[in-house]
């Protein structure tokens, strides 16, 4: 960090305690010093990039979303609190920082009927890509895969996360089972079953597949002679996984979340399958607001922000004495974030930031904008109680 950014942080600080203390002088002077910092630091965003108040430029943003874990959820407190503050989680993180640097305010909503979306036989959209598609909110925010026939319908923004997909097994209990099996070749040569949910991304890729493996596995999924290895829900292979001998087939990135979990009695094998990116989705006709949240989650997985928060949620339950902070080394039992992050690119767990002067730079901007608004705030009061005692 240069000697000038030293410079220029400390005398925005500065700047903010001066004006605090002129407040109870002369306010209206003070509202007016206020808003001239307020503009001069529209130029400082998280991390030291460029960013400008564009409040007014959008109307408020109308997000649809589900619950589920870790992409989100409500806080444990959730009947207490309103709004967005209701909500946490890997995509409420995303959310939040997005709005901040891109100027715009949102809603988060649950999508009335708790779906992602299917295509019904009429070639209607329900669930949260319906509401998307007849204008009732603005983004979808979802573990949602990018897919050619979800494209005549909807755009997609950049991608926030890049994955493939791994099975979900049972550990060992005994030294009379075979080793931890990591590879599609293992699986197909060990005596567990394995399946999918029905009409899930890993099951379209299986049923479609030519590749000669791929093909071997469905054949064996589908086995009429066997009791089904079809699941309607994600809970429900994770169950099944944790009772029987089955290999549950699942996102990777989902996989390596249930494996770090309590009570720590799963782990994931090595990623496998095609490879699929997570995206908001948004009405085809919203360019300005799609353009506008491209350019912030860019940044944001160019920087540390994106990896910073995918690891805050993928926190490994089964080994809290190793850093969660970790990023080139995850000393975690499962070693799935570690491969996740090797696997991926450009997106999701896979950002590499500036570096650490990046990261102190952002001190001066979170400094001027939080002390900027709370000087604003503290204005009207003073304000208010003078005004009273005036009349």
């Amino acid at each position: 960090m240069t000697q000038q950014k030293i410079k220029e942080a400390t005398s925005s600080c500065s700047e903010f305690v001066f004006l605090l203390f002129v407040s109870f002088v002369s306010f209206e002077t003070v509202e007016a010093n206020a808003q001239r910092m307020l503009l001069n630091s529209s130029h400082v965003g998280a991390d030291g990039f460029q960013f400008h108040q564009r409040g007014d430029f959008f109307e408020k943003v109308i997000v649809t979303t589900v619950l589920e874990e870790p992409y989100m959820m409500l806080k444990l407190h959730s009947p207490y609190l309103a709004g967005n503050d209701r909500f946490e989680g890997y995509l409420a993180d995303i959310l939040m920082k997005l709005a901040a640097s891109a100027g715009f305010q949102y809603e988060i909503r649950l999508a009335k009927d708790g779906k992602q979306g299917e295509l019904n036989s009429k070639l209607q959209w329900d669930g949260m890509i319906g509401e998307v598609i007849a204008g009732e909110a603005e983004v979808a925010a979802g573990a949602i895969i990018v897919t050619d026939a979800m494209r005549e319908y909807v755009d997609f923004t950049e991608a926030f996360l890049t994955f493939r997909s791994s099975a979900l097994i049972r550990r060992p209990k005994s030294k009379r089972r075979p080793q931890r099996i990591e590879t599609v070749d293992q699986l197909l040569a060990s005596d567990l079953s394995y399946g999918v949910v029905d009409r899930s991304a890993a099951f379209r890729i299986l049923s479609a597949s030519n590749d000669e493996r791929n093909r071997l596995m469905w054949r064996r999924m589908r086995d009429a002679s066997r009791p089904s290895r079809i699941v309607a829900s994600v809970k429900e292979g994770v169950d099944r996984a944790r009772r029987e001998n089955y290999a549950f087939v699942l996102d990777s990135s989902k996989a390596e979340y249930e494996a770090t979990r309590k009570p720590c009695d799963l782990y994931a094998t090595e990623p496998f399958l095609d490879v699929m990116q997570y995206a908001f989705a948004m009405r085809k006709d919203d360019l300005r607001l799609r353009n506008a949240i491209d350019v912030e989650l860019r940044r944001m997985v160019a920087s540390d922000e994106m990896q910073t928060m995918y690891l805050r949620w993928w926190r490994d339950e089964c080994n809290e004495s190793s850093s969660s902070s970790s990023t080139k080394e995850d000393k975690g039992q499962h070693g799935e974030l570690r491969r996740i992050t090797a696997d991926s690119k450009a997106t999701g767990a896979v950002v590499r930031g500036p570096g650490a002067e990046g990261g102190r730079a952002s001190g001066a901007g979170v400094c001027l904008a939080n002390n900027t608004a709370l000087l604003l705030a503290i204005i009207v009061v003073i304000r208010a109680i003078i005004r009273g005692r005036l009349n």
